[in-house]
This record gives structure tokens, C-alpha cells and sequence, in this order.
């Protein structure tokens, strides 16, 4: 099966299959070059982790809901679910394959090469050895490649994405109309990526407008920063984890706008 298009990426099937694979926890059954290919591929590795999001996303939506869960099964097959998310380009994988590098395998043994010792007949007693002496080695106790991935990459790459699960109140408020005076935004412009540390600055012109409150939140809808605004900018630079966020703009009485923005 070929799983790399023209343009030496990984096809939209291997995407599906690699994005599966972490869906169950089965990296280890993956062949290696996939694994190293979306260690390497900036453009494979967003993928693979927005459709892994989506997934997440229908699982639970499916659990929640049986009756719906049916229906969508039978209207779209899961092959073609998977090919049709994943040609939506996402959030990455790519900082935990960056940081991590494959384990080298251990040598082996040298006292696992020892011929096995003969078995003792029943009129000649069995010779006793003496205590073997081994000399430990750095790379003995590297655990072996196939227990690492088993290990490792699945409650890393779990954490990760749970950071751009989206809020279900915030998602909802995002692009509603709530304002009662006008209001126009100008920064950030909707769903922008930033890079960790990155300067964000948020601006906007309205007209009349009384103190106005700015606040971030991640998407566990945690307050990162509430300021008090007395113009119509805000910068900050200080939001170093990567994840889904939101912004919500509010005077004394109501909220104005509500915002989101990505860190990856």
C-alpha cells in the first residue's frame, strides 16, 4: 500500500491509520517508517493530531448519545470519516517527537549468551560454579524500543491534545452576536496561531464604551490574566503552553465579544 503522495507526505489513509492507532494506544503496531516520518514532517504531524482531536471529539459525542452514534455510522462508513477529517490540517504532535528521541537497543546480554549448563547425571554431583561477575553498563538499563512506545508516547500525546478540546460554553459564545454597543475587532483575527511566548496583541474599536475588563482563559476555561482596560489595546507575551485559548472583551454589565486563539 502506498502511504506517501507526490509530494513525499503521508497520505490521507496513513494520516487516518496513525491518528487511529493513537486513538486506541497501538503506536507499537505502526510501522516504523510512519513513526518516523511524522517525527520528521511538520505539515503530517498537524494533521495527525487534529484528526486524533476529532476523534476524541466523536467518541465522546457517541458515548453521550447512542441513537446519533448509530445514525452517523450508517450514513458514513468510518474509512471515509477518517479521510474526510483528515485533510483538516491541525495541532501537532510535533514538540513531544521533537524533544524525544527513539532508544537505542541494549546489547546483549553477555551472560544470556552462556551455553546452558549440563544437567548433572544421578551419580556424579553437579559442579558448582562460581559467583558470576558482571560489569553494569550505562545502555543496560535503556529500556527496549518496543516498551518505551508502549509507554511513553500515548499519555504524553493525550495530555497534549487535551489542551485544544474545545470549551463547550466558551465554543458556543464564539462568533455570537452578544454586543449592545458598537464594536468592531480588529486583533487577533479569529482562530490565529501563535508560537509559545509569542507578543498577542488584541485591539478593537468601539465607540461610547465605559471600563472594559479583558480576560484569558485556556480551554478548561481557567483564568490566565483579567485586566482592567482603560483604551482599546492589550499585548501580552507570557502564554507559553501550547493549547486552545479564549479571549471575552465585557464592561461592567455585559460581555462584548468572545474570542479564540491557538498556541502551537
Amino acid at each position: 500500500m502506498n502511504t506517501v503522495d507526490k509530494k513525499t507526505h503521508l497520505t490521507e489513509e496513513a494520516i487516518a491509520r496513525y491518528a487511529e492507532a493513537m486513538q486506541l494506544d497501538q503506536l507499537e503496531n505502526l510501522d516504523i517508517s510512519y513513526i518516523d516520518h511524522v517525527e520528521n514532517c511538520p505539515d503530517c504531524h498537524l494533521q495527525v493530531v487534529e484528526l486524533f482531536v476529532l476523534l476524541q471529539q466523536i467518541d465522546e459525542k457517541e458515548k453521550a448519545d447512542k441513537t446519533a452514534a448509530k445514525a452517523r455510522t450508517a450514513i458514513i462508513r468510518p474509512f471515509y470519516r477518517l479521510a474526510l477529517v483528515a485533510s483538516v490540517a491541525g495541532l501537532a504532535i510535533f514538540l513531544y517527537f521533537n524533544d524525544q528521541k527513539p532508544p537505542h537497543f541494549a546489547p546483549a546480554d553477555p551472560v544470556a549468551q552462556e551455553d546452558a549448563a549440563p544437567i548433572p547425571s544421578a551419580t556424579q554431583p553437579p559442579a558448582i560454579k562460581p559467583p558470576l561477575t558482571r560489569e553494569t553498563s550505562p545502555e543496560a538499563t535503556i529500556p527496549s524500543t518496543s516498551e518505551s512506545r508502549k509507554r511513553q508516547p500515548s499519555s504524553t500525546v493525550d495530555q497534549y491534545a487535551s489542551h485544544f478540546v474545545p470549551s463547550d460554553d466558551y465554543e458556543a459564545l464564539v462568533g455570537t452576536d452578544l454586543r449592545s454597543v458598537p464594536l468592531e475587532i480588529i486583533n487577533p483575527k479569529p482562530s490565529s496561531h501563535f508560537i509559545p511566548g509569542e507578543m498577542i496583541t488584541f485591539s478593537w474599536d468601539i465607540k461610547n464604551s465605559d471600563l472594559l475588563y479583558i480576560t484569558i482563559l485556556n480551554n478548561r476555561e481557567d483564568n490566565i490574566t483579567r485586566q482592567e482596560i482603560i483604551d482599546s489595546t492589550f499585548t501580552i507575551s507570557s502564554i507559553m503552553q501550547p493549547g486552545l485559548y479564549y479571549w471575552k472583551l465585557e464592561n461592567e454589565t455585559e460581555i462584548l465579544h468572545v474570542g479564540k486563539f491557538f498556541i502551537d
